[in-house]
């Protein structure tokens, strides 16, 4: 009844009347946290545009901020991101709505798959949500949850290179050489580029990202091919021992740890290949099969000196 009579007034009065006394929560509930009402009212006065009087921008994002809490808390997440589109600052409706995307997303603790699928598809075809912002919350989720791989497949699918370049480089590659799995990164950079990747567009692609695709592509050659070619293995083993030493004057890079232990892994495989590869006499060998197959191979590894493989790269 409070609340009647509040739009009572409002009517008899449109211009001087408060517009904050109508949607007054009290004048309709005993609950003070109950915000549906008063922004369902205001979205229809509103609407009607006949009150000269409305709430002021702030007073109006502080009550739609008061209904998106109350949704989300209720598990009504998609239609907090409905609530979200009248926000009246662009800047806060983009912020609040990937927020919202980031912790909901794909939450499947609080949601059954199907449940969560109609939600996102909701979002998607009666909100207007973009796929592209969809996924880069969902990046966010994956980086929270500590897994690189989904992080990194999330930012592919949101254009988002930049990141993606970082957390290829800083989170994935680090395991990939460490436990010998380098093709790997031959994968996701193949799927990325059918993707849209532009390696021209990113910061420090050659000592970074490019770097270690050469040496996985390096390693996949020699260990995979049935016939080297000798000369462009050399080739790409003396590039990579070049740029070994561009990152090694790069303060930025030396300033990563896990950079600097990566280097050092691929360092000492560069400066070993190369050093089995120029006491090969004939290039016939090679046409054997793997290189790394043969006996004798195996024999001239094991008898390279310590301070050679050391001091290759000084």
């Amino acid at each position: 009844l409070d609340m009647v009579y509040q739009i009572i007034r409002l009517a008899c009065d449109n211009i001087q009347y408060p517009m904050r006394r109508v949607l007054d929560v009290s004048g309709h509930s005993n609950f003070p946290l109950n915000n549906g009402l008063p922004w369902h009212l205001y979205s229809v006065l509103k609407g009607l545009k006949v009150f000269g009087n409305t709430l002021t921008t702030l007073e109006e994002s502080k009550l739609c901020m008061s209904y998106i809490l109350e949704l989300e808390v209720a598990g009504h997440w998609h239609w907090a991101i409905y609530v979200a589109h009248f926000l009246p600052n662009i800047n806060d409706r983009t912020a609040c709505i990937r927020e919202l995307l980031c912790r909901h997303a794909f939450d499947g603790s609080n949601d059954e798959m199907n449940t969560m699928e109609e939600k996102l598809e909701f979002v998607r075809a009666r909100l207007g949500v973009s796929d592209v912002l969809i996924a880069e919350a969902q990046s966010y989720k994956a980086k929270y949850e500590g897994n690189a791989k989904l992080e990194i497949a999330y930012l592919a699918a949101a254009g988002k290179w930049d990141r993606w370049h970082h957390v290829v480089v800083n989170n994935l590659v680090p395991k990939l050489v460490s436990d010998g799995e380098e093709g790997i990164l031959l994968l996701v950079l193949n799927d990325a580029r059918k993707a849209g990747l532009d390696t021209s567009t990113l910061l420090n692609w050659e000592l970074r990202g490019g770097f270690y695709e050469l040496y996985a592509a390096t390693k996949d050659a020699i260990n995979t091919m049935q016939y080297v070619d000798l000369p462009a293995v050399l080739s790409q083993l003396e590039e990579l021992r070049q740029r070994l030493l561009d990152i090694s004057s790069s303060e930025e890079e030396l300033n990563l740890r896990t950079h600097a232990k990566c280097t050092s892994e691929i360092g000492a495989w560069v400066s070993t290949r190369l050093l089995e590869l120029k006491q090969v006499v004939s290039p016939s060998v090679f046409r054997c099969g793997s290189i790394l197959d043969l006996p004798m191979w195996e024999d001239r590894r094991k008898t390279l000196l310590t301070h050679e493989v050391l001091d290759f790269l000084k």
